[in-house]
């Protein structure tokens, strides 16, 4: 799937609604992206593809350049084609950099967000029996029992975006590809320490997890949030072992695995 200015703008929304702001180059880009589309019409010279890779290149003088550019050259047309040219080459633009140092940056960026919910189950962890039913947890567990039992929801919400936005870069942007496993698997990348954990976790991602408190978190362990150039090396490390795709980890081995 190719990614378009609404992707683009999707991803901008949830990096922002968690928290968080895109690394300088992609927000840049976005920016550029996003002007240029809001227009109608666009009347510009021949030479704007050269003119958008300009990396010093800013969104006001993008903005002043197709305003002022106007009946100065004989060369200029005017119509919806040459903000559909600008648009696409910036959404390109825009891909490679998440596929690469900006999407690492970003990951980063959102780390501390990942590492605050998986702090969250973690304490669950410690504090909670998993087999103790939410009322004889509320009706009788210690203050601290059920302030962590009442933390899970804010949690797994914050885990679940940061899931969403690795899913949309790997789905729409093609961050992380696979030949030998699911899209789950390329999601997986980033929350695996090792190809192992990846193919429980992928396994794990493409199941449902209905009443289970923390949602799909409650199978899968907190333990990373890597970067794109990190999630490509547990992938190739995966397809490239002697790990066999096709079987699936049973419940039980689902539900014995750790959690922090």
């Amino acid at each position: 799937m190719v990614a378009n200015i609404n992707d683009v703008q999707r991803l901008r929304d949830t990096v922002q609604a968690l928290g968080a702001e895109l690394p300088q180059s992609l927000a840049k880009t976005a920016e550029l992206a996003s002007a240029i589309a809001s227009r109608s019409e666009v009347s510009i010279a021949p030479n704007l593809e050269g003119l958008l890779c300009d990396p010093d290149l800013t969104a006001a003088e993008i903005e002043g350049f197709i305003s002022d550019v106007g009946m100065a050259s004989a060369r200029e047309y005017h119509s919806s084609r040459p903000r559909e040219i600008a648009v696409h080459t910036l959404v390109q633009q825009f891909t490679e950099d998440l596929r690469g140092a900006g999407g690492d940056a970003l990951m980063d960026t959102l780390r501390p967000k990942f590492e605050e919910a998986a702090g969250a189950f973690a304490e669950a962890g410690r504090r909670l029996d998993g087999g103790a039913s939410a009322e004889s947890i509320l009706a009788s567990g210690e203050p601290e029992q059920i302030e962590a039992w009442r933390a899970l929801p804010q949690a797994q919400a914050k885990a679940d975006s940061i899931r969403g936005l690795v899913r949309l870069m790997v789905v729409h942007f093609g961050v992380v590809r696979t030949t030998e496993y699911t899209e789950d698997h390329a999601q997986a990348a980033f929350f695996s320490a090792s190809s192992a954990q990846l193919i429980q976790a992928g396994h794990a991602f493409g199941g449902t997890h209905h009443g289970l408190r923390g949602g799909v978190w409650a199978k899968v362990p907190m333990r990373v949030l890597n970067t794109v150039t990190e999630a490509r090396a547990i992938m190739a490390d995966a397809e490239s072992g002697p790990l066999e795709p096709a079987r699936k980890p049973t419940e039980r081995e689902l539900d014995s695995l750790p959690h922090r």
